[in-house]
This record gives C-alpha cells, structure tokens and sequence, in this order.
C-alpha cells in the first residue's frame, strides 16, 4: 500500500476537487476518502462516484456504519465498472 495519499472528506464537495487536483500533481492513482455520516447523503455520494469514474481512480471508500456498526470495513473498488454499477445503485436508492 505504498504511495497511497489519505484524504479526508470534509463537507464541501468542491474541497474533492482541490484534493484530486494535489493528488494528479503527485501522480497518485489510489485516492482514499474517509467519510462519515454525510457519505449518506445522495448527492454526496454521486459526486465522489461520478469524481472517481471521470478520472478513472482506483480508490477505496471507507464505509461508516454499513454493516452493524463496523466502521474498520472497507470496501475496495478497483475497476472503473464497479464504479458503474455503485453509481446505479446509487441513483436506484
């Protein structure tokens, strides 16, 4: 997990913009967010969706209380259709 860059979301989506853009510079391919609570809201987790295909990332997506409170559970999405496919279920919810 070397070269990997933490970034923390805060509440302002445009704040994910300035991250990607530091993280491009940097040439990192791997963009972790930790999330809390907020993650939930819809248009939230579009955006971060929707970022991470238009930039065709690999990232990791920390989930908090997803299953039974275990905020430690992460969710890997390695490849750009599962990107695809969380973004419809997004928009199915």
């Amino acid at each position: 997990m070397k070269g990997i860059c933490r970034l923390r979301c805060i509440s302002i989506i445009d704040s994910y913009l300035f991250k990607v853009k530091v993280a491009k510079k940097l040439k990192i391919k791997v963009l972790i967010f930790k999330v809390g609570k907020l993650w939930w809201l819809r248009k939230r987790r579009e955006a971060m969706l929707k970022l991470a295909l238009m930039l065709d990332f690999k990232f990791l997506i920390r989930y908090h209380g997803l299953i039974k409170k275990h905020r430690s559970r992460v969710l890997l999405w390695n490849y750009k259709s599962n990107c695809e496919k969380a973004l419809e279920k997004t928009r199915i919810e």
